[in-house]
């Protein structure tokens, strides 16, 4: 804690920011600070106590939000794996579509959401596994509805290989696969459900093709 404590005054310091956060907008180098303050949070090396990463991420999307950087908050929260605290702040900018748009321009894509809640569904049962991409579903809808539009392009699938083959050859088709263009993007973690029928359901309701074996 110490140590954390030390970087951020140090940090403060090379940037000549004021001690107070009211000022924090009118400084140029107070958005550098905040990604800092993020990666402190996030470093794996040194990462701080739970409590105090959790002052950190949040005094450093609130420097965000008042230097008029929320697009950059989102992408950190994304980075710090924060998805609720990312999709509650967009929902709350949602009104405009030049925020949805810069967010998305900065990496902020739905494929971003997406990976974030699947690995951050590792740590849950499976009841709140169905909770949060439900959530995530209805969230998508309005953040990029373009991301559900059906597209139809070619995959490489692994097919199986016959026993009398090489261990060395590599049995791989191409096949055309109408899926949503978020489902083309990053593949559906069917592990993360027990249930085949729980799979299923989500597998359609992202636009996932049931099949492209």
């Amino acid at each position: 804690a110490r140590e954390t404590q030390r970087t951020i005054t140090r940090r403060r310091r090379q940037l000549d920011l004021p001690t107070n956060n009211r000022l924090y907008s009118e400084n140029p180098g107070a958005a550098a600070f905040a990604e800092t303050l993020f990666l402190i949070a996030t470093n794996s090396e040194t990462e701080p106590p739970s409590s105090i990463k959790k002052q950190l991420i949040s005094l450093a999307t609130v420097i965000l939000i008042e230097c008029g950087s929320t697009s950059v908050a989102v992408k950190c929260l994304l980075t710090a794996d924060q998805i609720s605290e990312a999709i509650a702040l967009c929902s709350k900018r949602s009104k405009s579509n030049k925020d949805s748009a810069e967010a998305k321009s900065m990496g902020s894509q739905a494929k971003d959401f997406f990976r974030v809640a699947a690995k951050t569904a590792k740590g849950q049962n499976e009841s709140d596994r169905c909770k949060s991409f439900y959530h995530l579903h209805c969230f998508l809808k309005q953040y990029d509805p373009n991301c559900f539009s059906l597209d139809k392009r070619k995959v490489r699938v692994s097919r199986m290989e016959d026993k009398n083959k090489s261990a060395f050859r590599k049995d791989i088709s191409t096949v055309v696969v109408e899926q949503s263009v978020l489902a083309h993007e990053i593949r559906f973690p069917d592990e993360l459900f027990s249930s085949p029928q729980y799979c299923r359901k989500f597998r359609s309701m992202f636009g996932y093709a049931e099949s492209v074996k």
